[in-house]
């Protein structure tokens, strides 16, 4: 420290990360972690058979089809974790370059619009 200088006060410190956001400002507007985090949080309810619906955008995020195989897990937490449940790639080294190649058949990869999927990555972040 220099002489004759006034210490600094220490900043407040920063809020937890699993804090909730504020409410929104608007009906309808995220709040929380998962506004966040994931910017797509959205609410369903179980029937009477056990049946959840998954919206249909997040339905298409993922690239989940009708017959899709899902695992389905109870985490820690007792949050509940859905995935597609389908083989990993292998690796394959093609001029000496090791690359990842799926090991579904092709014509059950889903199609993918990559310029669809950059554009609603850049318009996800607050600018």
């Amino acid at each position: 420290m220099l002489p004759n200088a006034e210490p600094r006060p220490h900043p407040p410190p920063a809020p937890p990360a699993t804090q909730p956001s504020p409410q929104p400002a608007q009906p309808g507007a995220q709040t929380g972690v998962a506004r966040r985090w994931y910017g797509s949080a959205m609410k369903s309810t179980i029937d009477k058979a056990g049946r959840v619906v998954i919206p249909v955008e997040l339905r298409e995020r993922a690239f989940f089809r009708a017959g899709t195989p899902l695992e389905i897990t109870l985490e820690p937490d007792l949050s509940i974790r859905i995935r597609r449940d389908v083989p990993g790639p292998r690796l394959v080294q093609r001029d000496g370059v090791w690359m990842a190649e799926p090991t579904a058949p092709f014509d059950e990869l889903p199609e993918i619009d990559l310029d669809q999927v950059l554009e609603e990555e850049r318009n996800r972040w607050p600018k």
